[in-house]
């Protein structure tokens, strides 16, 4: 991949003691080869280490049939840099040089050579020109206005010989990447010091990688040796856009009430992303709250309620908003900004303590744009459970309707629904159960016997998840659980902690079912069906869930036995 550099000139009158490159073709160096007496001389000479100009013998000597014209010929010259001098005399005529030629890319933000690394979209690039031609360009500007130029393949192939370095003001603000005239070895585009000269603005630049390299084709230098890599051409320099995107993990999906943990943003390396307890506006600010921020951090700073209450992290809905509030002007312990490393991560410490409710908490990183404004596109959250200690395993229940089920038989005394959701505010809505011998729906009474293997429909009326415990029963001497399934559609719980697919999970009823449906309680609606012998979406090798519970359709009856 070259283009095509039309060839230019530049510093075409060359002077005593200036430097001429291997390649450079049309100089008049008449000026240059000018003896003692001020006669022009037709021939020049050069000296290996040891010798002494004017003194001893030469250890070349060129004749230069046209001082207008010359070319300092790669046959001639290669492996002979250094001062060459008029005839025989100490007079130096001019240095010859071999060019040397490459780009480096910076993220202009942190400083960073990202030079064949990746970056994310808005990020602001800097370029920077490394090379001897500052020498070419610091002869006279006799001859034409040419110099370096430099250039941007897109992920689609084009060509690109100008960028823009603001999103807003476009062309008013393009940076033209040609005729570059570096006057230092290290040179940045385009007039010296490290500057912006390419965002990276999603409407005018898409992801991808792109190819980033200079040529020099100055007094018809790449004409005349051809591409040569680091000489007349750099080595191909990439980067690679990618979305500007945070995640947020927990090092633990549970932790007991009274301890610590932690989550660790990634993002955009030196980026400050603001961190929440999402959701938690209901919750009391002294008792029964939610898990707080360890204070005095690094790189983590706390915010005040006042600040929370003007900055959105969604069109109408401030981060103040959606914690519980602290008064006045204090620091709000639900809330802190977090400014990621070199490295784009960052860890943050919270706490509980004997005031900490048990429950679902989710926490929420967003990246942070201005005191009043928080990306909305640009986020992510985790889950993380509160529990108390000795406290079994739990089910969560979204606001709205569950379909649920225990994945192991539970402790006697501890395996009614009046146990197990006597706490659960339902709103009024019954807990319900599938009948599929009477293709009817019973009700959950306080009595009823919560079972593996059957399906549970129930409704919490709160805004916030809850969390129910569950005692399995220990036992080893009873066999596992079985139900029998009607044709039609069956209420079937999900019966195992561990994950399994459709096709395994239903294996004993293996030619009876065609369909299993889940529900998605979060975003209240059904999931995409698995179809017994599907694929691709519809696949029965998708995994079904310990919790759960599914519709599943029978052709015929049959029985199931639980997998645990």
């Amino acid at each position: 991949m070259t283009s095509p550099v039309m060839a230019g000139s530049y510093g075409t009158i060359v002077y005593p003691g200036e430097s001429v490159f291997i390649g450079e073709s049309g100089l008049d160096v008449s000026a240059a080869l000018i003896d003692g007496w001020g006669n022009p001389n037709s021939y020049i000479s050069y000296y290996a280490s040891g010798g002494t100009p004017g003194v001893t013998a030469p250890s070349d000597t060129v004749t230069v049939p046209d001082l207008t014209n010359f070319y300092v010929s790669p046959g001639t010259f290669t492996g002979k840099t250094g001062a060459w001098y008029v005839g025989i005399t100490s007079n130096v005529a001019f240095y010859v040089q071999e060019a040397s030629l490459s780009v480096s890319l910076f993220n202009n933000q942190s400083g960073k050579d990202i030079s064949n690394l990746k970056a994310i979209q808005d990020d602001h690039i800097a370029i920077r020109i490394n090379s001897n031609l500052d020498s070419l360009f610091a002869r006279n500007a006799s001859g034409g206005t040419a110099g370096i130029d430099a250039y941007v393949e897109t992920p689609d192939g084009a060509t690109l010989s100008a960028l823009y370095r603001n999103s807003t003001t476009r062309d008013m603000d393009a940076v033209y990447l040609s005729a570059i005239k570096p006057d230092n070895t290290i040179f940045w585009i385009p007039y010296g010091n490290m500057a912006t000269v390419w965002k990276l603005d999603p409407d005018n630049y898409k992801t991808g990688t792109y190819k980033v390299y200079a040529q020099c084709n100055v007094n018809d230098m790449k004409d005349n040796l051809g591409v040569v890599t680091g000489v007349t051409q750099s080595e191909i320099e990439t980067l690679t856009v990618e979305e500007d995107y945070v995640a947020i993990t927990a090092t633990k999906e549970s932790v007991i009430k009274e301890d610590d943990f932690t989550v660790t943003i990634t993002g955009t390396p030196k980026t400050l992303y603001t961190v929440w307890l999402s959701g938690t506006n209901g919750y009391s600010n002294t008792t029964d709250c939610p898990p707080k921020f360890l204070q005095n951090q690094d790189d983590v700073s706390s915010m005040t309620q006042t600040a929370l209450d003007a900055l959105y992290y969604m069109s109408e809905t401030t981060v103040g908003q959606d914690i519980p509030y602290a008064a006045g002007g204090t620091t709000n312990e639900w809330a802190v900004v977090a400014k990621t490393g070199s490295d784009g991560t960052i860890t943050v410490g919270l706490t509980t303590d004997s005031n900490t409710k048990t429950g679902k908490y989710t926490v929420r990183a967003e990246k942070w744009l201005s005191y009043t404004q928080l990306d909305y596109e640009i986020y992510d959250t985790v889950d993380i459970k509160v529990t108390e200690e000795g406290a079994g395993p739990t089910i969560s229940l979204n606001p709205g309707w569950n379909f649920i089920s225990t994945p192991k038989r539970l402790q006697n005394g501890n395996n009614t629904a009046g146990k197990i959701f006597g706490d659960i505010d339902s709103g009024g809505h019954s807990a319900l159960m599938y009948n599929a011998s009477s293709k009817k729906w019973d009700t959950v009474k306080a009595d009823t016997e919560v079972k593996p293997l059957e399906g549970i429909w129930i409704y919490n009326n709160d805004a916030n998840s809850a969390e129910v415990s569950m005692k399995y029963d220990s036992n080893p001497l009873q066999t596992p659980p079985s139900e029998d399934l009607q044709s039609g559609w069956n209420a079937v719980g999900f019966s195992s902690l561990t994950p399994a697919t459709a096709k395994d999970t239903l294996v004993d009823v293996s030619g009876k079912w065609t369909k299993a449906i889940g529900w998605d309680s979060e975003e209240q609606m059904y999931e995409t069906a698995i179809i017994s012998g599907g694929s691709g979406i519809y696949s029965d090798t998708r995994d079904m869930n310990p919790a759960k519970a599914y519709w599943i359709w029978m052709k015929e009856d049959g029985t199931i036995a639980a997998l645990s």
